[in-house]
């Protein structure tokens, strides 16, 4: 199955790039597919994600499909999905 993830904000940034795409298993979650694809990318960008358990940070806006997720874990992806993750904006 083919997804498409794309990098916002300070994600993007450490990725190098705003999307990356990605083949999964079938019956795969937006969690799984947020951790296989941030293995692939430098150690700072895991951190800013994803929590030391692998759990995605609560201050990380997701979408699938430009509808707001509220639990990676759980939301099922289908072939050619596209997951937009946002990290907090801060600046001034």
């Amino acid at each position: 199955m083919h997804v498409t993830i794309e990098f916002l904000g300070q994600a993007r940034e450490l990725a190098g790039s705003a999307r990356r795409s990605l083949e999964v298993a079938a019956a795969c979650t937006a969690l799984e597919a947020v951790q296989r694809a941030v293995d692939q990318e430098p150690p700072a960008l895991r951190e800013l994600l994803l929590t030391a358990d692998g759990s995605l940070h609560t201050w990380v806006m997701l979408s699938v499909n430009d509808v707001a997720t509220h639990d990676a874990a759980t939301t099922l992806l289908t072939d050619g999905a596209t997951l937009r993750l946002m990290p907090p904006i801060s600046g001034g």
